[in-house]
């Protein structure tokens, strides 16, 4: 055997990315967090961060719940605390997995679009290590 082939058929055994790319909505949404209620969460956050009544990683269920009480008033749907909890974990996983291959090699953040672009073997690797990244193969980070 070649030794060239001693090198390459340990990668013919590694996990492989999926080949198939659903639209960034499929990843980021369903029929209850859709992308106007998934902004207005996000902006409460944020509003809440910046009045100093959030803080990431501490006891936030006051915050929470007001947030919670205005986005069902707004939308006029049911969500419990304990969707706005696990939506809360769902956006700091999706800022975790937006900016982590900002910082590889390879890999260009275009500010003008919000996107991230890079070679096809990059994403591959990206989305080896973070399948969720499959959500800003083509988009950014929602605004």
């Amino acid at each position: 055997m070649h030794a060239l082939a001693y090198l390459v058929t340990p990668l013919l055994f590694q996990k492989m990315p999926p080949q198939v790319v659903w639209d960034q909505a499929h990843y980021l949404y369903d029929e209850k967090w859709t992308p106007e209620v998934d902004n207005m969460f996000i902006n409460l956050l944020v509003d809440h961060a910046i009045a100093g009544q959030f803080w990431v990683g501490a006891n936030n269920s006051h915050s929470i719940e007001v947030i919670q009480w205005i986005i069902c008033t707004h939308f006029q749907k049911d969500f419990t605390l304990l969707d706005c909890n696990r939506h809360v974990k769902k956006v700091q996983k999706r800022h975790c997995v937006f900016d982590w291959p900002v910082h590889l090699a390879g890999v260009l953040y275009d500010v003008s679009t919000n996107t991230l672009i890079g070679a096809p073997f990059i994403w591959d690797h990206i989305c080896m290590e973070q399948p969720f990244a499959y959500a800003y193969m083509t988009h950014g980070d929602p605004k």
